[in-house]
């Protein structure tokens, strides 16, 4: 049985809190959580006094019943960010050369 169809029988067909659809934005105390869909996030947190951009998969634990982080995934500090925002134009283009 796959994972989703597990996950459907254990939660009944709900959808649960961290079952967001694409683009959706969850913003707490401590975080902020974009659902990229497809079990994938970016979050802006701070660790350990730090702001880190951590774009990751998550899986479903069925022993807990919630969606976990996975190792798939890279964490970005504030300069590696830039770094990226500033060749968007780049990236585009590539991927548009691409298709």
């Amino acid at each position: 049985m796959s994972e989703e169809k597990e996950e459907k029988k254990l939660l009944g067909n709900k959808k649960k809190k961290e079952e967001k659809e694409e683009n959706d934005i969850e913003v707490t105390k401590d975080e902020i959580i974009i659902h990229l869909g497809n079990k994938k996030r970016l979050t802006l947190r701070k660790f350990k006094g730090k702001l880190l951009i951590d774009i990751r998969e998550y899986y479903f634990d069925k022993m807990e019943g919630a969606f976990k982080p996975g190792k798939k995934g890279i964490a970005l500090n504030k300069e590696n960010w830039d770094n990226i925002k500033k060749h968007i134009s780049d990236i585009d283009e590539g991927i548009d050369n691409m298709k």
